[in-house]
């Protein structure tokens, strides 16, 4: 069964004037918000879905979604990309190429016509002889890290991406950085209760306290014995 994202990406593609294609646009663009907003152990079900949406909405050969592992990024989700490159660059460290200095720089790159600049050429992902025009590197940044990077390259339509392009696909990146950062968290919490001993575990979860019954609760404590009634 197809998901609201698929019906309406579905729609888009379809013929249609300019009127309809912004309405829908602007309905694909809330349906991938709230899909990035709702989802957090689950995330990486969605990436595909998310980098295919990209790519059609910004009309690009190629998108691919990388997450920060240690000292490398790999990538989790991708549209467009040659075998060849995902099998030579599946894994980038930190620091080379274009993803790996926008991860470790935290600065965006985004550039008119990737083949007129040798750097930015040979350092693109697959390495040289990956051929592309206009490219968008952003990074995933939450809290103040980088977890991971999007790439955008080759515009089907016209030379290049136009800001409203690079705008666009920063507030995905940010919505994309947000859920990576709680699912993280979520992952650690995790991993930290399933690691504590089984003791453990029950007192965390309060299994071991001491609870009054319900129908104790709200009741008012005895009133004192009368002097004639006390020990003496």
């Amino acid at each position: 069964m197809k998901s609201k994202l698929q019906t309406l990406l579905d729609r888009y593609k379809a013929p249609g004037d300019k009127k309809q294609k912004d309405l829908l646009r602007y309905q694909i663009e809330g349906e991938i918000f709230t899909v990035l907003s709702s989802t957090i152990d689950r995330y990486s079900e969605h990436l595909k879905d998310i980098v295919i949406t990209v790519s059609t909405l910004m009309q690009s050969e190629r998108v691919s979604l990388m997450v920060r592992k240690g000292n490398f990024l790999e990538i989790s989700a991708s549209h467009g990309l040659p075998e060849s490159a995902l099998q030579r660059g599946s894994l980038i460290r930190v620091g080379t190429g274009i993803a790996g200095k926008v991860a470790e720089t935290g600065e965006p790159v985004f550039t008119g016509d990737l083949t007129r600049n040798e750097d930015l050429k040979q350092s693109s992902i697959g390495g040289p002889g990956f051929k592309s025009n206009a490219f968008i590197c952003l990074p995933l940044k939450a809290d103040g890290n980088v977890l991971g990077v999007i790439n955008v390259s080759n515009p089907i339509e016209g030379p290049s991406y136009k800001k409203s392009d690079f705008n666009f696909l920063q507030k995905v990146a940010d919505k994309i950085a947000l859920l990576l950062h709680k699912s993280m968290k979520f992952e650690s919490m995790r991993h930290e209760t399933t690691s504590m001993p089984p003791t453990l575990q029950s007192i965390d979860s309060g299994t071991h306290m001491d609870v009054k019954k319900d129908d104790d609760l709200g009741k008012a404590p005895p009133p004192p014995l009368p002097p004639q009634a006390r020990k003496k």
